[in-house]
């Protein structure tokens, strides 16, 4: 905290010098939770994190943004042990802002987030510039240029990464592309195309995502495919969906995706993802197919039950069952818009792939989100 202070107060004793004006917003969460692991050992953790951004406006259209995140402490762990001073902060953010609006122009410089439609291929925070412009041919263009990995700088050696978005009716339906190159240090590249539809069918949603990925590799080039489904569907007060996800045996190449499926066991779920025994994404040599159920039903205007079905497989195995998954939970709302917390379980079927082979796999959790 004494690191933090350090880096705000000059700040906010700049801002009486200059014209600059901040704004802040963020968002905290403690998670705790009870489950086992594939050798059928019980364990558990709590934990808390904040994430804290800043912007600064020193003219019209120009910001500077920073973004800190203080924890992720384990209680107990490094930084959350007894008597301790030390909870680690770390820049997530930290980029210039210009937006254009007269122009519908848009750029970014430094250490940023970004996540794509479905968050198949990027989910996080990462240094470069974007660039975007809107009413391209009735369409937002998105360029980008990325380094995903630095390495040697007396060496070029580097992972570049150059993006290309076109998106239209307001990121309802559009085209993603990403092109990396490694080659100079590991002798791989890839160039991938991620088509994306959303469109309303009756009174449900779909939302399609596909991929084609064709990936330069040492010894022989090959191609992935696959797709997401998505569906959405309201009857009278109770939420259904539908989340199929297929990667087909090459797999698809991925910076930090961070794709939801629903799950807590064998996937990344809502409330926690840190108690995932296995979900193998994106599987490159094995293929991979996720299948959730989803439904979410209020109790009032404070209170919801929400559940979840699923069974994930990697399909070009000799044993290619991972697991099924059944899990549900409470929704609370403490304060509108600003504060709520859940409670959950799961409880899953483990392949035969899993060390000890147990007969089932449980976590209990709870957590509480703060948004402001």
């Amino acid at each position: 905290m004494k690191k933090l202070i350090m880096i705000l107060v000059p700040l906010m004793m700049l801002s009486t010098i200059w014209a600059i004006e901040f704004d802040w917003d963020g968002n905290f969460r403690t998670r705790a939770a009870m489950y086992n692991d594939e050798a059928e050992d019980n364990g558990g953790h709590i934990d808390s994190r904040l994430q804290l951004n800043m912007h600064g406006r020193f003219a019209p259209n120009w910001e500077l943004v920073l973004g800190t995140e203080i924890g992720n402490t384990n209680w107990g762990g490094f930084g959350g042990g007894v008597g301790t001073g030390g909870v680690n902060i770390e820049t997530s953010e930290l980029y210039l802002h210009h937006n254009w609006i007269a122009k519908g122009l848009e750029f970014k410089l430094g250490q940023q987030w970004y996540a794509d439609h479905r968050s198949m291929v990027l989910d996080d925070f990462i240094s470069g510039l974007y660039i975007s412009k809107d009413d391209v041919a009735g369409m937002k263009a998105e360029l980008a240029y990325f380094k995903a990995n630095e390495r040697n700088t007396m060496i070029n050696d580097d992972y570049h990464i150059v993006m290309f978005n076109l998106l239209m009716d307001e990121n309802k339906a559009g085209l993603q592309t990403f092109y990396g190159n490694d080659l100079k240090a590991n002798g791989m590249a890839n160039f991938t195309i991620m088509p994306f539809y959303t469109v309303p069918v009756g009174s449900a949603n779909l939302d399609v995502t596909a991929f084609v990925d064709y990936q330069v590799v040492p010894g022989d080039d090959q191609l992935g495919f696959g797709a997401a489904v998505k569906a959405d569907a309201e009857l009278s007060d109770l939420d259904l969906g539908l989340d199929i996800l297929y990667i087909g045996e090459n797999g698809l190449t991925v910076l930090s995706p961070y794709y939801q499926n629903g799950l807590y066991l064998f996937g990344w779920g809502n409330w926690h993802d840190g108690t995932t025994i296995d979900f193998p994404y994106p599987d490159g040599d094995q293929g991979l197919l996720s299948a959730v159920g989803q439904l979410k039903y209020p109790l009032n205007q404070k209170m919801a039950i929400f559940g979840n079905l699923g069974y994930v497989t990697t399909m070009a195995d000799n044993d290619p069952a991972v697991g099924l998954e059944a899990n549900a939970g409470l929704e609370i709302c403490l304060v509108p818009e600003i504060a709520k917390m859940a409670v959950y379980g799961a409880f899953g079927n483990p392949g035969k792939w899993t060390d000890g082979d147990p007969n089932a796999l449980y976590m209990l959790g709870s957590s509480i989100k703060v948004e402001f």
